[in-house]
C-alpha cells in the first residue's frame, strides 16, 4: 500500500458520518491531494447526490442543480478529504501497520479479486483522523487484503453510538491501484 499513488473508493454507511447522513460515497483519489466524486446525502427524508473535486486543498461542490460552488477556504478544513487515506505516514499504510490481532479467517472473492479476509483490531488513534466521527482507543474491523498482491481492497468496521448519534457502520473498498487520474478545477459560478 505504501507504493498506492491513486485509486477508485466508494464508501457505503450506515448510520452517521461527521454529523451528516452520508449514504454511499464513490471517485477516485490520488495520493498528491486531487480527488473527485459522488456522494449521496440523506436531508430531510430526501436522498441528494453532490458532485465533489478536490484539487491542492481547494474543494469544490456542486448539488442537484446549479454550478459548482467553491467552499471557501474557512470552511474547507471542515470537509473530509478522501486523498488522505493515500498519505502513507498517516492514512491506511500506517492503519494496517498499527492493526493488532489480525487473524486470516477465509479466502473470498472481492470485485473479482481474490482476497484473505482478516479479522482485526485497528488503533483508535490511527483511525481517528482518517474517519470524521468519534472512534475509540480499539476498533474491532475486517479487512481484506489481496492474495496475488497485498493491497487493501475493503474494510468494514462499526463505531459505537455516541450521544444521541446510532452506531455507525462504515465499509471502504479500494480498486484500480495507481490508475491514471487527471481532476482539475471545475468552472464555478
Amino acid at each position: 500500500m505504501a507504493d498506492v499513488r491513486s485509486g477508485r473508493f466508494s464508501l457505503s454507511v450506515k448510520g452517521q458520518i461527521g454529523g451528516l447522513e452520508v449514504r454511499r460515497a464513490e471517485g477516485v483519489m490520488t495520493r498528491d491531494g486531487a480527488a473527485s466524486g459522488t456522494v449521496d446525502l440523506e436531508q430531510a427524508g430526501s436522498l441528494v447526490e453532490l458532485e465533489v473535486v478536490y484539487v491542492g486543498g481547494t474543494i469544490y461542490v456542486k448539488g442537484p442543480t446549479g454550478p459548482f460552488q467553491r467552499i471557501p477556504d474557512s470552511l474547507a478544513g471542515t470537509v473530509y478529504d478522501p486523498t488522505d487515506l493515500l498519505d502513507p505516514s498517516s492514512g491506511l499504510v500506517r492503519l494496517l501497520r498499527t492493526a493488532r490481532e489480525a487473524r486470516t479467517e477465509s479466502q473470498e472473492d472481492v470485485g473479482g479479486e481474490a482476497a484473505y479476509r482478516v479479522s482485526a483490531t485497528l488503533d483508535g488513534s490511527v483511525l481517528g483522523p482518517l474517519v470524521p466521527n468519534p472512534v475509540p482507543p480499539d476498533v474491532p474491523a475486517t479487512l481484506w487484503i489481496g492474495v496475488d498482491e497485498p493491497f487493501l481492497l475493503r474494510v468494514n468496521t462499526k463505531l459505537p453510538a455516541t450521544g444521541s448519534a446510532a452506531a455507525t457502520e462504515l465499509t471502504l473498498s479500494i480498486s484500480e491501484f495507481n490508475l491514471e487520474v487527471h481532476v482539475t478545477p471545475p468552472a464555478t459560478a
